[in-house]
């Protein structure tokens, strides 16, 4: 009987299954029956347990010589537990940056990722965190919802940023779930991110967020850190690079540049920040049947 093997991983507290071709199997991965029964694997109680999982394969669309010059390509897809797809995961591309350095690749350096949100450039750094490129889809907006200033930002999927005096004392469940389902982010829904400026302007802005597909409040999101940098540089004039501080006190960092003609644009996001192998394990096949 085949088995399939897998890594669970973690961004800072975000947590993943991954799976990769030439590691699991010669299984065409992207095209697994596997694929159908995500809401199992990502089941914590009868299952391997995870906010999503992530599938790598080898690259078919990005065009490098292959020599040294060049970095390692993947395919990188993203899919959150409840078995659908997103087009982008900030901690998931730095978990699949870590794996593809220690299991798919003997160089060291840059690798390109390519995504459904685009190609991403990622690295693992000396010190151990890695540095993701981060998608700009649509820059920062204002907007007013039942009394409420907030910022939409996509930044490979679609956030709404909420500033609040008290982040400890928000309802993250409770209110997020309400505007990720909120008439204006229709069909899609939205990501809901909680942010709180600390009195000490060098101390980290605190963040919470209620993930779509999760359903639920998730310990960190890549992407939502860095939606809230592109609307704090905006609309609060704060300078690069911006540090956040998640509930489980994990550091993420975003730099960016602005580009000033006539209307101001963020440009050229990455985000730093932690990642880890946690454990390896293989995966049954009949466990696809059940």
């Amino acid at each position: 009987m085949n088995l399939l093997r897998f890594s669970k991983m973690h961004g800072a507290g975000n947590d993943f299954i991954v799976m990769a071709e030439g590691f699991s199997s010669n299984l065409d991965i992207m095209n697994s029956p596997l694929l159908k029964y995500i809401p199992n694997l990502c089941d914590r109680r009868r299952g391997v347990g995870a906010d999503g999982v992530i599938l790598i394969s080898p690259s078919k669309n990005i065009s490098c010589p292959e020599n040294k010059m060049n970095p390692p390509s993947f395919r990188m897809k993203f899919f959150n537990n409840d078995g659908k797809s997103a087009e982008m995961c900030g901690n998931g591309l730095r978990c699949a940056s870590l794996f593809a350095t220690n299991h798919l690749t003997d160089r060291s350096g840059p690798i390109l990722f390519e995504t459904d949100s685009g190609i991403l450039q990622t690295e693992v750094l000396k010190d151990g965190k890695i540095k993701i490129q981060i998608p700009l889809i649509e820059q920062a907006n204002k907007l007013v919802i039942d009394d409420l200033e907030c910022f939409t930002v996509n930044t490979g999927v679609p956030h709404l940023i909420i500033p609040v005096p008290d982040i400890s004392a928000v309802d993250v469940v409770k209110q997020g779930s309400m505007l990720r389902y909120h008439h204006l982010f229709d069909p899609v829904g939205v990501n809901v991110d909680f942010i709180s400026i600390q009195e000490d302007s060098g101390l980290p802005v605190l963040i919470r967020t209620y993930e779509r597909g999760v359903e639920d409040e998730t310990p960190a999101c890549g992407t939502g850190v860095a939606a809230a940098a592109t609307a704090l540089a905006l609309f609060y004039s704060m300078p690069s690079p911006i540090n956040f501080m998640t509930p489980d006190k994990d550091v993420i960092t975003i730099d960016f540049s602005i580009k000033d003609n006539m209307v101001r644009e963020i440009q050229e996001i990455s985000l730093t920040g932690p990642s880890e192998e946690v454990f390896r394990g293989e995966l049954n096949e009949s466990f696809l049947t059940q």
